[in-house]
């Protein structure tokens, strides 16, 4: 399919031409027709498909060729993020009407705006702008919004990245009822969702974006990994150590700590061996005569607090002065 079959005005072709573009995307076959009907789209798709092409050629030929000494009220605006995409799509669209007669101006923050206002002054169809700038001209009166039939935002991701929805939902309240309404995205997240719900009415969708495709094809490794058997891990059974195995390696520790110029992994010879078992053997004799003295102190602390219990001693007193009775309780 060609540009003529999707019946593009001829000034247009003549410009496309000139451009080297002769077939549309599958982009451009799907969105062409719906917007030269008058419909809202939504549109997710990724960059290098023709996304300013795709609502800038039908955009033109609905204005068609201005007539002489019309007024040029602004007719469409197309929202940008940035001062480099704004630039571009100006660009672009300057090139597809180049033969139809009809003047685009672009806005932007960052420099002087009296070439800006003297451009829309001229008389512009069409104005690129970035939200921030186009708000700051509003607020000055510079420009007038009650004539405009088409209203594109392009890459809202970005928009939403800087925080640029609710100026948008501001501008759109100060076009007119009847307009339409072109929704560029990259991604459709929750947000960006939301978002068209309420700038949208009963959108025409297009969702070309490769991360759907990615989804699908991790779907499917993932339903291909489920098909596979899993093994089954082999069970180790812990054997529990006893007490004298506990001893015995305590003692092979105590060994190799004790002798610290032999390595673990050299060969020992029966001579070290020998002197590494009378050292076990007297370091055991020192730990039995250390337990055997805390011991003994243990049993002499506990006589000592039994001796220091004496007997409660209390008087049974009567009348008399001299008759105490002294009694003993054990």
């Amino acid at each position: 399919m060609n540009f003529k079959q999707l019946g593009i005005n001829e000034s247009i072709l003549r410009a496309l031409n000139e451009m080297g573009y002769t077939n549309p995307t599958t982009l451009q076959q799907k969105a062409i027709a719906p917007i030269k009907a008058g419909k809202d789209l939504l549109c997710c798709a990724n960059e290098g498909l023709g996304k300013t092409t795709a609502f800038a050629v039908p955009m033109l030929e609905k204005m068609g060729k201005p007539e002489f000494l019309e007024d040029r009220p602004i007719k469409s605006i197309v929202l940008a993020p940035n001062r480099q995409s704004a630039m571009q799509i100006y660009g672009n669209i300057c090139q597809y009407g180049r033969y139809m007669g009809r003047v685009a101006a672009v806005i932007y923050s960052g420099v002087s705006d009296i070439p800006q206002i003297e451009a829309i002054n001229r008389g512009a169809d069409i104005l690129v702008a970035t939200p921030l700038r186009l708000i700051e001209f509003l607020d000055k009166k510079l420009v007038k919004l009650d004539k405009v039939e088409c209203f594109v935002i392009c890459d809202a991701d970005k928009m939403l990245e800087r925080g640029l929805l609710n100026d948008i939902k501001n501008i759109k309240f100060k076009l007119p009822k009847r307009h339409q309404t072109l929704l560029f995205t990259e991604n459709l997240s929750s947000e960006i969702r939301a978002f068209a719900q309420k700038m949208l009415y009963r959108p025409f969708r297009i969702d070309m974006s490769v991360k759907k495709h990615r989804t699908a094809i991790a779907h499917v490794k993932l339903a291909n990994r489920e098909q596979k058997p899993i093994r089954k891990q082999k069970s180790v059974q812990k054997r529990e150590i006893t007490k004298p195995e506990i001893r015995k390696i305590s003692r092979i520790n105590d060994e190799f700590r004790m002798d610290i110029s032999t390595p673990r992994t050299a060969k020992l010879s029966d001579e070290t061996v020998a002197r590494i078992r009378a050292k076990v053997q007297a370091k055991l004799k020192e730990r039995e005569e250390a337990h055997r003295k805390a011991n003994k102190t243990s049993n002499t602390i506990k006589k000592a607090e039994e001796n220091k219990k004496q007997p409660v001693r209390r008087y049974n007193r009567t009348r008399g002065r001299g008759n105490r009775k002294q009694i003993t309780k054990e």
